[in-house]
C-alpha cells in the first residue's frame, strides 16, 4: 500500500466554505498574471513533513518571520490523536494545528534539539515554553476553497487569491506528485503519485496557456528555483482529491455569526438588519426611534403609497428598503411640504 505524506481524507463538510462569508472577485475582473513574493525557502528533504511545511510557507507569508515546521509538525500528529510514528497529515490535521497552537520562529528552536530524532514527533518531547511562542503566531481560522459563480477550481483559486492578496493570503493544497523534482511544467495529472503539500502564491500564461505558480518544498533545487508551474487540469484534479485551504483573521464566533444569519462581509447595514429580523420587528423599531406611527402604518400591506416627511430621507431609504425586500405592491414615495 502507498505511503501518503499528505494523507487523502475527506474534508469535513463542518470545514467553513470562503465563498459563504466572503464576497469573490470573478476570475474575469482580476489580473491576467499576479504573484505574493515569496519570502523564505525551505527543504524537508525526505522526510513526511511536507504539510507542516507548506502550511508554515503560508502562514509566513503573514507572519513575515521565519517559522519552524517540526514544532508544527509535533502539533499536527497530536490534533490527529493516531500513530505519531505514521507516515504524514492531512491538510486538516495541519490547518487545525495552527489554529489551535501556531507555530514557533526558527529562531526559537533550541540549539540541542535534533528535529530528525523522531522522539520530536511528540509534542511531548518539546520544551513546554515555546507554546506561548507559538500562540504569537496562531490563525484564527481556516477556510475551505470553494467553487464561485461556476468557476473550476484552478479560477476559483485565483478568485481567492486576489481578494485576500492586501493581507498576503496564500492557498495550502494537495497534489499525487509524480514528477522529477526538477520539472518546471507540470501539465499532466497523474494518478499515481504520492500525496504531497504544496503552497500556491499566483498565477502567470506562458506561451498562451495559464498557470497557477505553487512553492516547492524542496528547496531551490526543485522546479524553477523552487517554483512549479501547474496546468488547469492538474490543479482541478488535485483539489477534487486533496481540497485547498486559505487562512483567515476573522475568528470562530464572527464566522459563526455571519453563517447562521446568512450575512456576507459585503452586505450593506440594511441588508443586515433584513437577515437577522423580521421585518415586523424592524417596522416596530422604527416607530419607536423616530416616532411616525401614522407614517408607518401606511406602508404596512396592501397600501401602495408610502407617505413620509420630506426632511425624513433615512425613514425613506428604510421603507423603500423594506418595500423591495418583501416585493410588495409598487407605489411612489410622497413628499409632504
Amino acid at each position: 500500500m502507498k505511503k501518503h505524506a499528505l494523507k487523502v481524507v475527506p474534508l469535513d463538510p463542518r470545514t467553513y466554505k470562503l465563498g459563504a462569508v466572503f464576497q469573490l472577485p470573478e476570475v474575469g475582473s482580476i489580473p491576467t498574471e499576479f504573484e505574493i513574493p515569496i519570502q523564505f525557502y525551505k527543504d524537508q528533504g525526505s522526510s513526511d513533513k511536507c504539510a507542516a511545511y507548506a502550511s508554515c510557507e503560508v502562514s509566513e507569508d503573514q507572519e513575515g518571520v521565519e517559522l519552524n515546521p517540526d514544532y508544527t509538525f509535533a502539533v499536527g500528529k497530536d490534533i490527529e490523536n493516531g500513530d505519531v510514528m505514521g507516515f504524514g497529515l492531512s491538510l486538516i490535521d495541519i490547518a487545525k494545528a495552527h489554529c489551535k497552537v501556531g507555530a514557533i520562529e526558527q529562531s526559537q528552536v533550541p540549539k540541542d534539539i535534533d528535529v530528525d530524532d523522531p522522539k520530536y514527533r511528540y509534542i511531548k518531547n518539546w520544551p513546554t515554553d515555546l507554546l506561548p511562542k507559538a500562540f504569537d503566531h496562531k490563525k484564527n481560522s481556516y477556510f475551505q476553497i470553494q467553487k464561485v459563480y461556476g468557476q473550476d477550481w484552478f479560477d476559483s483559486i485565483k478568485s481567492s487569491l486576489y481578494k485576500f492578496r492586501d493581507k498576503k493570503n496564500t492557498v495550502l493544497f494537495g497534489v499525487l506528485w509524480d514528477w522529477p523534482v526538477n520539472r518546471v511544467f507540470i501539465e499532466n495529472f497523474s494518478p499515481d503519485g504520492t500525496g504531497h503539500a504544496m503552497k500556491i502564491f499566483g498565477w502567470c500564461t506562458r506561451n498562451g496557456v495559464e498557470y497557477l505558480k505553487a512553492q516547492q518544498s524542496w528547496g531551490k533545487k526543485a522546479g524553477e528555483k523552487s517554483v512549479h508551474y501547474f496546468s488547469r487540469e492538474v490543479i482541478n484534479k488535485s483539489v477534487d482529491i486533496f481540497g485547498a485551504i486559505m487562512f483567515n483573521d476573522m475568528t470562530r464566533q464572527d464566522i459563526e455569526w455571519y453563517l447562521n444569519n446568512q450575512i456576507k462581509e459585503t452586505d450593506n447595514w440594511i441588508t443586515v438588519v433584513f437577515k437577522i429580523a423580521k421585518i415586523s420587528k424592524v417596522i416596530e423599531l422604527l416607530k419607536k426611534l423616530i416616532g411616525v406611527q401614522q407614517e408607518l402604518d401606511k406602508i404596512v400591506p396592501p397600501e401602495p403609497e408610502v407617505v413620509i416627511k420630506k426632511d425624513n430621507m433615512l425613514l425613506q431609504k428604510f421603507c423603500l428598503a423594506i418595500q423591495a425586500h418583501e416585493g410588495w405592491v409598487e407605489g411612489e414615495i410622497i413628499n409632504e411640504k
